[in-house]
This record gives structure tokens, C-alpha cells and sequence, in this order.
């Protein structure tokens, strides 16, 4: 998603709400870690799995994860690509979406067990209208 997207999205989802009640997100995208905008080498990997031979390169590059991957299914004869390129968010990448979104409240975990969320480990976020 585009960043005027991602702004659109988390705007409608508070549009939504009734007044005083939360929202919860689990951030499952590509994060963003203090240090990591840019990974020069990409990050290559291949294995094998039930006659599938996977191969992979993933790097990391103005904030944006790039993953490329080869599937050889060596059973049917086939041969399948696959380019991702997903925005990584930092924490207060996330953070600003949410609050800029109007919502009133934000709390930041990094799991469900309500543990603290850090720079480097979040994913639980309870936002309130």
C-alpha cells in the first residue's frame, strides 16, 4: 500500500468506530529495525522441500523489503517466480498511521500477552476512538 493508502485505510477503520471503542491490529508486515534501512547484500537461501527447490533473495533497501524467490517443482515440471515488495514500518512508522488516523488512544505490545512493545520487537497495537 501506498502511504496515502495506508493512511486512507486506518482512517476508515476509525471512521467505523463507535466512540470509546478499540480497535486491535496485529502488524504482520516487513519491520523496520533501528540501523536496518539499508542491507547492501542481499540475503540468499535455497532448500529443498517435498521435490521443491526454493530459491531466495531477500534484501532490505530505502525501506522497502525485496524478496525474490524460485520455486523448481522437479515432480511437475514447473518453475514459478515470485517478486515481493512490501514498506517496512519502524514502530513509530506505525505509531504516526495510527494517531494520525484521529484515534485517540494507542497502546504498542509486541505480543498478546500485553508485554511492552520495543523498537526492535512489536506487532499488538489496541487503538481506541
Amino acid at each position: 500500500m501506498s502511504d496515502d493508502e495506508i493512511k486512507k485505510h486506518f482512517a476508515s477503520i476509525r471512521a467505523a468506530l463507535k466512540p470509546g471503542c478499540s480497535f486491535l491490529y496485529v502488524f504482520q508486515g516487513p519491520k523496520l529495525l533501528p540501523g536496518s534501512e539499508n542491507v547492501a547484500r542481499p540475503v540468499k537461501d535455497w532448500k529443498e522441500k517435498d521435490g521443491k527447490f526454493i530459491l531466495s533473495e531477500k534484501s532490505l533497501q530505502e525501506g522497502y523489503r525485496k524478496e525474490y524467490c524460485v520455486v523448481i517443482d522437479s515432480h511437475a515440471g514447473e518453475i514459478t517466480e515470485y517478486l515481493e515488495h512490501q514498506k517496512a514500518m519502524a514502530l513509530s512508522d506505525v505509531l504516526d498511521y495510527l494517531r494520525g488516523a484521529g484515534f485517540t488512544e494507542v497502546e504498542a505490545y509486541r505480543d498478546f500477552e500485553r508485554n511492552p512493545a520495543t523498537t526492535e520487537d512489536f506487532s499488538v497495537f489496541v487503538c481506541t476512538k
